[in-house]
């Protein structure tokens, strides 16, 4: 399994003290979508935003940061006259819906992979805390802290429901640096894919 090693969780000692990057990054149970709670508190700001009937072939969900749990962004994408759109909502700082928009590229050929739809009240995103265990599962012991990064529902032609996403761990015995008036900690990225039947696999 490959992971992707990146530098985050940069903190000003001067704010945080000797709180930490894990403690830092507590987030309430709510607002984390890593829980179930949390998930469906998401669940109701998209369905509100975007509304509960709205046909997409794509949903996003994504943390306010790496290593971070907190509901920050959602971005739907549809069809809407034959035209590929998407729209997104923001939470943070200010809750913000922006206005649906175009994608660039407005291809024949891709379209015709776009054309399954499912309505977003329909979209189970209370199953992505079993999902993101399911994923923890098959990650090396030496790894911990996990945290769910970014969840993309997709459908497709024949209505089937898949997602990928991405985990972000700490690896075990690896220390916080602390240059200065910052703290570094390496992080670790992993990508899963859940396929139409719910089962969870390491993306290729």
């Amino acid at each position: 399994m490959n992971f992707v090693k990146t530098t985050s969780c940069v903190l000003a000692l001067a704010l945080v003290g000797l709180l930490g990057c894990k403690n830092a990054n507590k987030v309430d149970n709510d607002k984390n979508i890593k829980t179930v709670a949390g998930l469906i508190s998401a669940k109701e700001k998209i369905v509100a935003a975007f509304g509960a009937d709205k046909m997409v072939y794509s949903a996003t969900i994504m943390a306010k940061d790496h290593i971070n749990d907190e509901f920050m962004y959602a971005d739907i994408s549809f069809i809407e006259k034959g035209v590929d759109m998407s729209q997104d909502l923001i939470i943070l700082p200010e809750e913000k819906i922006n206005p649906a928009k175009s994608k660039t590229i407005q291809n024949p050929l891709v379209l015709k992979n776009k054309q399954g739809a499912i309505a977003l009240k329909d979209l189970k995103f209370e199953e992505i805390e079993a999902k993101v265990k399911d994923a923890e599962a098959l990650i090396p012991s030496d790894y911990e802290n996990f945290h769910l990064y970014r969840w993309v529902y997709n459908v497709d032609n024949e209505r089937n429901v898949t997602a990928n996403f991405t985990v972000e761990a700490a690896k075990k015995g690896e220390t916080i640096e602390t240059k200065g008036k910052m703290e570094l900690a390496n992080y670790y990225e992993m990508n899963f894919t859940m396929d139409e039947n719910g089962i969870v696999r390491i993306a290729d």
